[in-house]
């Protein structure tokens, strides 16, 4: 018997998950600025290898979701329904942070940087809004979509 086909998530609930994960990765980012102080280079870096372990495990774990996607009930998979791998979930967190590198750049002036990584954001999103399969611009770079794990 053929398997359904997988129905994308639902968007606004992609949103609620994605909220969730950013005040759970707060919490070890705010120890971090309190301890190291908010102008240290410690501070940004383990606040981000924060992010990329918190990503990469969970999303290449059976879960193959994170807590918020979980709580949800979507997956992040491949196109062909494969479960990602480390290095796939790595490669779709460096993805999803492309819009927010220009925060960390000191070549433009601070207010310039905040609109520019605002745009690039929206940008970078809007395909899940648009596309009837709601899939982002680093879902299409790395060939992945995120489902619901069970029917609506």
């Amino acid at each position: 018997m053929k398997q359904p086909a997988s129905q994308p998530a639902n968007r606004l609930e992609r949103l609620f998950a994605n909220l969730i994960d950013t005040f759970v990765l707060m919490l070890p980012a705010a120890l971090l600025l309190n301890v190291a102080g908010p102008e240290s280079a410690l501070a940004v870096l383990g606040s981000f290898a924060c992010q990329v372990a918190y990503y990469v495990a969970f999303t290449a774990s059976d879960w193959q979701a994170t807590p918020g996607k979980r709580l949800f009930a979507m997956r992040v998979e491949r196109l062909d329904g494969a479960p990602l791998t480390q290095r796939d979930a790595l490669e779709r967190f460096l993805a999803y942070v492309i819009p927010s590198l220009p925060l960390y750049s000191t070549l433009l002036p601070a207010p310039l940087l905040g609109i520019l990584a605002v745009w690039l954001s929206f940008a970078w999103f809007l395909p899940i809004i648009i596309r009837p399969d709601q899939r982002g611009l680093h879902d299409l770079i790395c060939r992945t979509r995120v489902v619901r794990t069970r029917p609506a």
